[in-house]
């Protein structure tokens, strides 16, 4: 499994609560469309004193779909919209290694 990894932090000004509405209202509905995706789970942390306020991990079963994606228009449309959102980020493309399978996981 491929990722497209998404690591962003709101805006100066901006509240978390401010954040996560544009983050699911606006920018998700864009990613969604993405082609190829197989995957798509939001992380948004639980405290405002983080460094950074979530991660998207955007899943692909190929490396070459995870990596095409932001020459499609539905990739550009949804890297326009992190890159204006969000007050800084991180995005790079990452292989998924698997230590606990989700069936396996305590509970």
């Amino acid at each position: 499994m491929f990722k497209v990894i998404g690591i962003l932090k709101r805006p100066e000004g901006m509240s978390a609560d401010e954040f996560r509405r544009w983050w699911f209202d606006e920018h998700a509905p864009k990613v969604r469309r993405w082609p190829g995706l197989v995957g798509y789970h939001l992380n948004m942390a639980i405290s405002d004193e983080e460094e950074f306020d979530g991660v998207a991990e955007v899943w692909f079963d190929s490396e070459r779909s995870a990596r095409e994606v932001f020459s499609t228009p539905e990739g550009a449309a949804a890297r326009e919209s992190a890159l204006g959102g969000a007050g800084r980020s991180v995005i790079f493309v990452a292989e998924e290694t698997v230590m606990v399978p989700l069936a396996e996981a305590p509970t």
